[in-house]
């Protein structure tokens, strides 16, 4: 199972490689749990630290305009 740094380093090595992060994506990639890597998307999203886009399924997570520069 991946550690807490392995898990945010995946969601924000996805966000290079492809542009945006999906909880299935990251899951499959670290091997764990959608649910583990919904609790480190919460904070990320809350201090601003990556966006949401999209509903449910379709929920995409991508770095924020000022992180692109």
């Amino acid at each position: 199972m991946g550690t807490s740094f392995g898990v945010d380093e995946v969601i924000f090595q996805m966000m290079r490689d492809y542009g945006y992060a999906t909880v299935p994506g990251v899951a499959a990639i670290a091997d764990v749990t959608e649910r583990t890597v919904r609790r480190h998307i919460s904070p990320l999203v809350a201090e601003g630290k990556i966006v949401a886009t999209g509903t449910t399924r379709d929920r995409r997570y991508l770095l924020p305009p000022e992180a692109d520069q």
